[in-house]
This record gives structure tokens, C-alpha cells and sequence, in this order.
């Protein structure tokens, strides 16, 4: 099987060098299209490294740690780096802006790839800005560890059609239709056996945002305790990973759900428990978004 990296661009949300804002934040969506491009590539046997930097003192440090991290990953078939795109906050006219990626050379086997990923999202909706030559940008050149590099603008985060599209589809049609291109193949969905058991803490079950084999396989930290006898995967979710904003199943990204809807956001700012808690009790049954 293949490896590849994926890393979501810029710094995380909060901190400096963060990326671009306008209807929706950069740095929330680009982690969440990261994550669900994982999601989609371990799916089908591959090894997926995500290579993501949450901090640094420069946009130029960021980059250099996020070519470090790429780079210590020697045989990748492919690195990916997510964005989203920005011009100027473009109120809803009907035209959506779309998507493009970028390549260090548009004759080369990179651009192949490129192009089947703007043709899988254009696929969703997305307007096909094609694939551009960018012989300026750190994550497509200097990198070692083998791989193509591609560098995806998934939409325009500042454009309200591009927006509302991105809402209509969700985080995880735009990671899996990035996954399809990157790998040229469909992804058919495998049949799977619903988890019959509830999570429940403090009268809430949890199991609609919770898997314990996913919070292990995604937070290596907690799968160490776990297997050490030091936390209950579980307990860990309900006493310390709600608050720090861990995803704990493919179909619930805290992030996601408080950026997406304005009124949640009101009602319970940055408690991220409560968020996890409104989409279990209201929110799925609601037909509310989380991905």
C-alpha cells in the first residue's frame, strides 16, 4: 500500500499566521478536509500521515516545520496541503468561484493528479479553476521524501456561494473527493455493522459523536494511556477530550459544527462540551451538519 501526507495550511485558529476568514475560517475547514482526507485514504489500506502545524513565529517557520514533517515520511506516493482560497467577501451572486490546484510544473506527473482532484470536485458543484503553476510556494518545492506535491484550494472561503455550496456538501464529500483523485479510483462505501452499544455520561449517550476505535487510531496519545491501564478510552473523551476538541468519530467535527451554524455559536461560545452535547440530543435528529 501507498503512503502519502496530507497537512491542513497555515497556523491553527486563534494563533498568528492563521490563514484567510470571510464566511467561514481558513484554518477550522482546512483541518477538517485534512482529517476527512485521512479518514478516506487509510479507508482504502493506504498509510496517511498528517503533517499539519498549528504554530510558529512566522508563516515562513510554518512552512519550514511543515516541510520538515513531510519530509521525515521518505517514500510517499503523494503530499497534499489544503487551503482555501480568498480575494475579496463576495456577497451571493449566483456565480460560485470554485476550486484549483496547485503544481510546481503543469507538465508533470503532479499536475495528473491535480487535475483529477479538480475534476472530482467540480463533480460536487465546484467551479474547475484548473491546475496552476506556482513555482513560489515552500510546500511544492524542496520536498525529498519522494512524493508529488499538490496543493488543493478547495473553495473560496470569502465568496458566499462558494459557502453555501460548501455547507450543502460537507467536509467529508470534499476529503473523500480529494482522496478520489489523488488515488484515480472511486471509493465505494463498505458495508459496516452499526456499534449497538451507548455511551452515556451524565444522562446523554455520546454514540453519535463517539467511536472508541476512531478517537484511538486518530489521537495516538489516548490509545498509550489506554493500553497502559492509566484512562478508560471513554473517560477520557467525557472528562478531557469534549474540551480540548478532539474528534472522536468520522461524523462529528466539533470545529465544523460551531463554525457552521451562527446560533450555536451564540448560545455557547468557545464551551466546546456543549456543542458535542446540542448535536446528540437536538442536532442529528435536527439534520444538522457536523462534517
Amino acid at each position: 500500500m501507498a503512503v502519502y501526507t496530507v497537512h491542513g495550511g497555515h497556523a491553527k485558529q486563534g494563533n498568528k499566521y492563521c490563514g484567510a476568514a470571510g464566511f467561514c475560517a481558513e484554518s477550522v475547514v482546512d483541518r477538517a478536509v485534512c482529517a476527512s482526507v485521512i479518514k478516506w485514504l487509510r479507508y482504502e489500506g493506504h498509510t496517511a500521515y498528517d503533517c499539519t502545524v498549528d504554530s510558529g513565529i512566522s508563516q515562513g517557520n510554518i512552512i519550514s516545520k511543515i516541510k520538515k514533517n513531510i519530509n521525515s515520511h521518505k517514500g510517499a506516493t503523494c503530499n497534499i496541503s489544503i487551503h482555501l482560497n480568498a480575494a475579496s467577501k463576495t456577497k451571493a451572486d449566483g456565480k460560485v468561484k470554485g476550486s484549483e490546484v496547485l503544481v510546481y510544473s503543469t507538465t508533470s506527473e503532479d499536475a495528473k493528479i491535480a487535475n483529477r482532484v479538480c475534476l472530482e470536485l467540480k463533480a460536487l458543484g465546484f467551479t474547475n479553476r484548473g491546475v496552476k503553476k506556482r513555482t513560489d510556494l515552500g510546500v511544492l518545492k524542496g520536498i525529498t521524501n519522494g512524493g508529488k506535491n499538490i496543493l488543493v484550494e478547495c473553495f473560496f472561503c470569502d465568496d458566499e456561494d462558494d459557502y453555501k455550496l460548501f455547507n450543502k456538501v460537507g467536509v467529508d464529500a470534499i476529503g473523500k473527493a480529494i482522496a478520489k483523485g489523488v488515488l484515480g479510483k472511486a471509493i465505494p462505501e463498505k458495508l459496516s455493522i452499526q456499534n449497538p452499544l451507548k455511551y452515556v455520561y451524565k444522562g446523554v449517550d455520546y454514540g453519535p459523536v463517539f467511536d472508541p476505535q476512531y478517537y484511538m487510531i486518530n489521537n495516538p496519545d489516548i490509545a498509550a494511556a489506554v493500553s497502559k491501564g492509566i484512562i478508560e478510552v471513554f473517560q477520557h473523551f467525557t472528562n478531557f477530550g469534549m474540551s480540548e476538541g478532539r474528534i472522536a468519530s468520522p461524523d462529528f467535527n466539533v470545529q465544523v459544527y460551531k463554525e457552521r451554524y451562527s446560533d450555536l455559536k451564540a448560545a455557547f461560545g468557545n464551551d466546546l462540551p456543549k456543542y458535542y452535547e446540542h448535536y446528540c440530543l437536538h442536532g442529528k435528529a435536527e439534520g444538522r451538519k457536523a462534517i
